[in-house]
């Protein structure tokens, strides 16, 4: 999955919204959320207009990202990783349409 940035981004920013994703499909302990905040902020960076964060990710494996083609580090917990992806991948996704052209199922009329 590679995410282009269209605007300036605090990274602390992402790792937020990111979290709020996930809440928004499952829920989550508060420890378990400050775990997962904490595992986000510490490898997303800032990003600004053009720049790209991409993540490689296989089912039961830690995610790896690279930030502008470059290795920027990991998710260490798997079902992190597994929820990460699923703000964009699973049915339960605040972007239905998007999650259907990114598995290739967008319909044609």
């Amino acid at each position: 999955l590679q995410l282009v940035y269209a605007r300036n981004l605090n990274g602390s920013e992402i790792a937020k919204r990111s979290l709020q994703e996930i809440k928004n499909q499952v829920k989550v302990s508060p420890e378990q959320e400050q775990i997962w905040l904490e595992q986000m902020v510490k490898i997303f960076p800032n990003v600004k207009n053009g720049d790209h964060i991409t993540g490689v990710y296989g089912p039961s494996q830690k995610a790896v990202f690279f930030f502008n083609q470059k290795y920027l580090g990991e998710l260490p917990d798997v079902e992190l990783s597994k929820r990460f992806f699923g703000i964009w991948l699973s049915p339960q996704t605040s972007e239905p349409k998007m999650r259907l052209h990114l598995l290739g199922l967008n319909q044609s009329s």
